[in-house]
């Protein structure tokens, strides 16, 4: 009888395990096919909302006065390419720039190589060839002359053709002020979401090493009735027409202006002194090839200082008087100054003009070893946003690096214009 009870207590063990088994099996069968369903659903609803998405890869090169940068954008789009959202942008930078090699073209193309190697890493090796790659160069090739900038651009592409990315004809220019500031109006408006609606677009304003740029679409016709043709520029992106202001003042950014201000001697030794220099300050600076023992003028202090940039604003710049009802965002050396200065943080932010006369005055006062052109600097910045925006004192700009996590440069709207053409070569 035991033996009996026994065997009948493990078939009826056996019995429960098949039946948890096949229930197991069950449940695996039924989830599974949830599974299939739901991956089949969501691959169909992703075609419905991006109808045959696609990556595209471009890569633009920034050769500033004051350093080269490399931007690899990446974009997914729809099979029109209309519409291109901004997946990432990868960014780095060296320095100096091109223009620091003037004597030496191939050391300048050689300056790049740490860049094409950081785009060949991250440019997957199924898009390289399709991935067009270019350099545009701004002011600092400009006031180097046409023959040493032509020799630099040269030895450029002859490195480019070196990598596998894809070339394209003029891919190495040295880009005109108006596209410069077109570009980068482009780009702010573009992260801001706003070129749908081109009343509501930001002004931007750009101050590099070598030029300063402003572009906006004016809300007074009169705006654009009043200037020349150097002033304006009606372009087409996206499908919207836009009618711009637009200028690039050449000689007027902020390496520039240092030079342009300041008493200097082009006789060995080189020397440059200013007003904006604090007293017993001596120092060497670097500009356009050429080092400059740096010292002070006399009697430094802001009020001179800013009478010198001052001067300099208004013998160059056109006034701009529809400004203060703008929503305006200032980039490059107007963020990195503030930054120095702690108007704002890392992140950006919002200041009032006169926030910079009261940092200028500050750092007038204030002998900085480290910095000893901050005083010139601020003075400048202040006199571009009063005497040549005829900005009044409490308004308020946005001082910003990124937009939405991405740098803000020239760069982006380039790149659009670049895989535009790039489309269009087999």
């Amino acid at each position: 009888m035991e033996n009996n009870t026994c065997l009948c207590n493990s078939r009826r063990k056996l019995y429960r395990i098949q039946n948890s088994f096949t229930f197991q099996m069950k449940m695996w069968a039924a989830g599974f096919t949830v599974l299939c369903v739901m991956v089949v659903w969501l691959s169909t609803a992703y075609r419905w909302d991006h109808p045959e998405s696609k990556v595209t890869y471009g890569i633009m090169f920034d050769a500033g006065s004051t350093g080269s940068r490399i931007h690899v954008f990446s974009f997914s789009s729809d099979n029109s390419g209309k519409k291109m959202k901004l997946i990432q942008d990868i960014f780095n930078e060296i320095k100096p720039g091109l223009s620091a090699y003037a004597s030496d073209p191939k050391q300048a193309a050689d300056s790049l190589l740490p860049l094409l190697n950081l785009a060949k890493s991250e440019v997957p090796e199924v898009f390289q060839s399709s991935c067009a790659v270019a350099l545009k160069a701004t002011a600092g090739l400009r006031l180097l002359g046409e023959q040493p900038a032509k020799n630099i651009l040269l030895e450029v592409e002859k490195l480019f053709k070196t990598f596998p990315f894809k070339m394209l004809k003029n891919n190495t220019e040295i880009m005109s002020g108006t596209k410069e500031g077109i570009y980068s109006w482009l780009t702010v408006n573009y992260l801001l979401d706003l070129l749908d609606t081109p009343e509501k677009t930001a002004v931007a304003l750009d101050l590099g090493g070598g030029s300063t740029q402003i572009t906006f679409v004016p809300s007074k016709p009169e705006t654009l009735q009043q200037v020349g043709d150097d002033f304006k520029e009606s372009v087409t992106l996206f499908g919207q027409r836009y009618n711009l202001y637009t200028h690039s003042y050449l000689g007027l950014g902020l390496m520039a202006t240092r030079f342009e201000v300041s008493d200097k001697t082009e006789t060995a030794p080189l020397q440059l002194k200013s007003v904006c220099i604090q007293e017993n300050t001596q120092t060497s600076w670097s500009y356009s090839g050429k080092t400059y023992q740096v010292s002070s003028a006399g009697n430094s202090n802001f009020d001179n200082c800013y009478a010198a940039t001052s001067k300099y604003v208004k013998e160059n710049m056109k006034p701009v008087l529809e400004l203060t009802n703008h929503d305006i965002r200032a980039f490059s050396y107007f963020y990195d100054r503030a930054v120095d200065m702690n108007l704002i943080g890392p992140e950006g932010g919002k200041v009032a003009v006169n926030s910079f006369q009261q940092a200028a005055v500050q750092a007038c006062n204030q002998k900085n070893s480290e910095k000893p052109f901050l005083c010139l600097d601020l003075c400048y910045i202040y006199s571009v946003l009063k005497d040549g925006y005829t900005l009044e004192a409490n308004k308020i700009i946005e001082l910003t690096k990124k937009i939405n996590r991405v740098e803000v440069s020239w760069a982006l709207g380039a790149v659009f214009d670049l895989i535009s053409k790039a489309k269009k070569v087999v």
